[in-house]
């Protein structure tokens, strides 16, 4: 029987994961304007790790294409990371508004869409989704763009919470899911 390997790689990169989420939490609780720094430096070292991993892979694989995808993906990393580095400020304030946009477009949408099924005579309760989720993307989305300090802390939050989650989730899948796979899978 196989030596069972241990996937010290996902280990470490989630608890790095759990770190950052733990930071970011803090960070949006006590300290606002450190939190988007801390933030984007972490991210970009995320992509540059990312990049790393993607660009070693076209190395190690000896990918024969001019733009393999993970060279491209790679260099996009790169890029991104530079200009997280660079602009700290640039990815909280663009996604902010991006969110608010995207709600308040998917608010549209859904208006649109539920007049529609009843100009066309549709049935069922389906045509209160579409109104309920108008109402309330619309209303989430005026929010944000109404209180954007008040409601970029709160998604900073979030963002800690969904990074600890996914540290959490990746460490007891890098320890319990490789328990499960026999030797040889590995």
């Amino acid at each position: 029987m196989k030596k069972q390997k241990i996937p010290y790689i996902g280990i470490v990169y989630s608890i790095l994961l759990m770190v950052i989420g733990i930071l970011a939490v803090v960070f949006a609780i006590v300290n606002k304007e450190n939190v988007e720094k801390m933030l984007s430096y972490s991210l970009a070292v995320g992509l540059f790790v990312l990049a790393f991993v993607y660009i070693l892979n076209t190395i190690i694989t000896k990918v024969n294409e001019i733009f393999s995808m993970s060279l491209v993906l790679g260099s996009s990393a790169i890029a991104l990371g530079v200009v997280l580095i660079v602009e700290p400020a640039f990815l909280p304030v663009a996604f902010i508004l991006f969110l608010a946009a995207l709600l308040v477009v998917l608010a549209g949408v859904c208006l649109i869409k539920g007049i529609l099924a009843i100009v066309h005579k549709e049935k069922g309760k389906l045509i209160f989704g579409y109104f309920a989720v108008a109402v309330i993307a619309g209303a989430i989305g005026g929010l944000i763009f109404g209180f954007r300090e008040t409601s970029t802390k709160i998604i900073y939050i979030l963002i800690g919470v969904s990074i600890l989650a996914s540290g959490i989730m990746g460490l007891v899948y890098a320890i319990k899911g490789n328990a499960n796979k026999p030797a040889e899978a590995k």
